[in-house]
């Protein structure tokens, strides 16, 4: 998956039927900020 791809289930999950809400897209947004600190961290 891009990262791209990976936004949206985070905000899906997050937003739940409302995942296009603003605040559910941000945090769709902040786990694609987030996705390296965890890759990093997993070292």
């Amino acid at each position: 998956m891009t990262r791209e791809q990976m936004q949206e289930p985070a905000a899906r999950y997050n937003g739940g039927p409302y995942y296009q809400d603003p605040n559910a897209q941000a945090y769709g947004r902040g786990f694609d900020r987030k996705l390296d600190d965890a890759k990093e961290a997993l070292r």
